[in-house]
């Protein structure tokens, strides 16, 4: 699917344009209810494609933004762990990084954060 518009996550900003394969799952896993729902972690999964693909931030920090939104997203903490999983394995198979484009090189860097976008601490 193609991000329509500039959409911000977090501190981060996927913009408009780039094309993201929920998280490079075959077409079983995404289709395991009551497991894996990826409609509920398709931003997730957009920026963890767009941070890993242009290699913007280490893999392991990317895997750790990734594990903190489908957290926030899904309170079920197995489930989550279980998707996030998955994508780390299935990276076994699919490793692309390719050069950020440049007209995108504004987006390399996270924004800084409002005080209402904050992460809850409780």
């Amino acid at each position: 699917m193609i991000i329509k518009r500039d959409t911000r996550i977090g501190q981060w900003i996927i913009p408009a344009g780039f094309e993201t394969d929920g998280c490079t799952f075959p077409g079983v896993l995404k289709y395991l209810k009551g497991i894996m729902k990826a409609k509920e972690y398709y931003l997730g999964c957009a920026l963890h494609d767009f941070l890993r693909r242009y290699a913007i931030v280490p893999v392991p920090e990317v895997d750790k933004e990734l594990k903190w939104y489908i957290c926030d997203v899904n309170h079920d903490h197995i489930r989550a762990h279980l998707y996030w999983l998955a994508v780390k394995l299935m990276r076994l198979w699919f490793q692309r990084t390719q050069p950020l484009p440049a007209e995108w090189e504004k987006y390399r860097n996270p924004v800084t954060p409002e005080i209402t976008e904050q992460r809850s601490t409780s």
